[in-house]
């Protein structure tokens, strides 16, 4: 599944919230109705009893928390998460 982190998810995130960061908010537009929290090691999503856990965030991810979470401009990317079908 292709997620798209949009410059309105950076404007709107906040730093070293791991439910409203900029990947957490573009995720939520995916799964609208679930508990997600993002971090440097795994990406979860709690959707209706199940949870889709990604134990590794992709490399654009770690790099993306990285910079945003000590105010380095961040800029718009995409990123997928393998083995979900939207």
């Amino acid at each position: 599944m292709e997620i798209k982190v949009t410059q309105e998810h950076i404007d709107n995130g906040k730093k070293c919230n791991s439910g409203e960061c900029p990947i957490a908010l573009a995720l939520r537009e995916k799964f609208p109705e679930a508990l997600i929290s993002v971090s440097q090691v795994k990406i979860l999503v709690c959707e209706r009893e199940s949870w889709l856990v990604h134990e590794i965030s992709p490399p654009e991810v770690v790099d993306f928390i990285s910079y945003f979470d000590v105010g380095i401009k961040a800029f718009p990317f995409t990123f997928t998460l393998e083995g979900i079908e939207e």
